[in-house]
Parts: C-alpha cells; sequence; structure tokens
C-alpha cells in the first residue's frame, strides 16, 4: 500500500515476484485507516485473515512474523464462532507491528478514521493476544533520518544466533479492557 509520492516509489522500488503488486490508496492524506481499507478491500470477501504490516518498520525478523502468523491461526482453529482475534507482538512492553487479524468480516471496521489505524477497532475485540518477543524490529519505526541511522545499524550489525528468536516465549492473553 503506498500513497503519498506512490510515483517516484514504484520507480525507486523494483520488487520482481508475481505474488507482489502494488496498491495506491490516493485518499492516503486522511489518514493511516485510509490504507488499511484500502488494503483489506483488495481482498474482500476472499480471505477471512491478515497480517498488517508497516512499511517503516522493514527489520522484523522473518521468526517473529512467522510466531504471529501460527499463533493467530491456532486460536481461529479453537473458536466455536468465527468471532475476531487479533494477535500482536510486545517488545520491552511496547506494542508493536505486524499485527494479525482473524475473521476481519466479523470486525467493525466501518468506524475506522484518520491516523488512529485499526487502535479503536482492536480495544473492542473480545480475543486479543499479547505476544512478548524479543524483536526490536517490531517497534523500530523509521521516521527521521536519526531513526534511519539506528535501524541501518543494527540491520548490518554482527549477530549472534539468539539476537531475534521468539521461539518459546510465551504469549499473555489478554481479556476486554
Amino acid at each position: 500500500m503506498i500513497g503519498h509520492r506512490a510515483k517516484e516509489i514504484r520507480r525507486l522500488i523494483r520488487i520482481e515476484d508475481d505474488r507482489f503488486r502494488w496498491v495506491v490508496n490516493r485518499d492516503y492524506a486522511a489518514g493511516q485507516s485510509t490504507s488499511l481499507l484500502a488494503g483489506l478491500a483488495i481482498g474482500e470477501g476472499r480471505y477471512q485473515s491478515a497480517m498488517v504490516f508497516l512499511g517503516d518498520q522493514p527489520l522484523v525478523a522473518v521468526e517473529t512474523i512467522r510466531w504471529i502468523f501460527e499463533s493467530g491461526l491456532k486460536q481461529l482453529r479453537t473458536l466455536r464462532e468465527p468471532e475476531p482475534i487479533v494477535v500482536r507482538p510486545c517488545f520491552r512492553g511496547i506494542p508493536g507491528h505486524p499485527v494479525f487479524l482473524g475473521n476481519i468480516r466479523s470486525m467493525n471496521l466501518a468506524r475506522l478514521k484518520g491516523d488512529g489505524g485499526a487502535k479503536e477497532v482492536l480495544r473492542t475485540v473480545r480475543h486479543r493476544t499479547i505476544l512478548s518477543v524479543e524483536d526490536p524490529g517490531v517497534v523500530l519505526d523509521i521516521d527521521t533520518p536519526q531513526a534511519y541511522e539506528s535501524a541501518r545499524r543494527l540491520a548490518f550489525r554482527p549477530r549472534d544466533s539468539s539476537s531475534n528468536m521468539v521461539r518459546g516465549r510465551r504469549g499473555d492473553r489478554l481479556g476486554t479492557e
């Protein structure tokens, strides 16, 4: 999903993968919620779940993504009714992305407005899980030149084999607030 400077982004970032396609949100100035709604509309009726990634968080470990996804699928299998679910990673107490949204057709997404994303709607979902992860990529937001430099240092530093592993961490089940 791209909006601001979409033509330039498409020109500069080439992705050679048949599974990928750019989606342009022409209403991007109205806030992040418009991008989420436009993205979900692409698969409307075809998918029961989605994972929401932020483009300015490119350093999420593959293991983290897989764990969030598998946790979401596992929860979907345990439900008797098609109720919405949310699985969200958390790094050192800070909520992050990507977020797994299960049974999205059961969510009240019409209430989404502005730049708040889906926070207000997600608070109403009864089945929410926060997964504690040791992956700073879930919260590393690259919005400034300083953040870019921090991300660059993190991405290109030597890693030990356990630096971004999430296996074995327990997801804490949350009730409604």
